[in-house]
């Protein structure tokens, strides 16, 4: 492989970007993101843009919250090293929080969404997490399945944003919010289970946790490119283009 002259001078070798350094950087910019987002909603949806009703900023809610989860799990493996199963186990409880208190809140009964099914994702979260905490028989194939099942319910939301009106409950009685803005978060929403989905799985599968935060991070393009060239919900919403291309 050929490398120039002023690379070679690069302290640390050849090449200027190393893979654990980089993945830090991006799992920091994401947790700073997210947790802006999480403790200052209002300005984060003036930031983007964001077309506004309860039941859409629950979905950014959740969104934000998924994509928090995911980047703790990265953090925890990149700074505080720890196991995968611990990771991944407390990036997985911090998912069922929105959960939790759409359901203490009485909101899922606002926005009519199956309760049951938010009661039972609440409980096999809460049970995942403590099995993967305790290191317990098989957590190796848990995280797996739950990557998998994850992944193609992640995949319904993007291909058929729509039709997840039966489970999510939309639209709910006296709701005004259109089925664009409806598809636009719910497409969202399926890119980042996804782009969890793959990176839980890599990391289940062995692979180097730099590597699988680069992989994970495959879906939220896609998701990205999709509603910009191909769906133009992007444009449909005037949401913040250039910032959604530095992300």
């Amino acid at each position: 492989k050929l490398v120039s002259n002023r690379a070679l001078t690069v302290r640390g070798g050849a090449g200027p970007l190393d893979p654990v350094i980089t993945a830090k950087l991006a799992t920091t910019l994401v947790g700073i993101d997210t947790g802006l987002a999480i403790l200052f909603p209002s300005v984060h949806k003036i930031s983007n843009n964001l077309p506004q009703s309860p039941i859409l900023d629950f979905k950014v809610k959740y969104i934000n919250y998924l994509a928090a989860s995911h980047g703790l799990v990265a953090a925890c493996l990149l700074f505080g090293g720890s196991c995968i199963n611990t990771a991944v186990g407390a990036g997985l409880l911090l998912s069922i929080v929105p959960l939790c208190t759409a359901i203490l809140t009485g909101k899922a009964k606002e926005f009519g969404f199956e309760a049951s099914r938010l009661y039972i994702s609440a409980i096999i979260g809460a049970v995942a997490s403590c099995w993967l905490f305790a290191n317990g028989k098989y957590a190796n194939y848990l995280i797996k399945f739950i990557s998998l099942q994850s992944g193609v319910n992640a995949l319904g939301l993007m291909l058929v944003p729509l039709k997840a009106k039966a489970i999510w409950g939309l639209p709910y009685a006296g709701s005004t919010t259109t089925d664009g803005a409806i598809a636009f978060h719910n497409r969202f929403l399926g890119g980042i289970i996804l782009a969890a989905s793959v990176f839980y799985l890599c990391l289940a599968y062995g692979v180097d946790v730099p590597k699988a935060v680069g992989y994970g991070m495959i879906p939220t393009f896609i998701t990205f490119f999709v509603t910009n060239f191909v769906t133009k919900e992007v444009e449909e919403f005037g949401l913040a283009k250039g910032r959604q291309f530095v992300l």
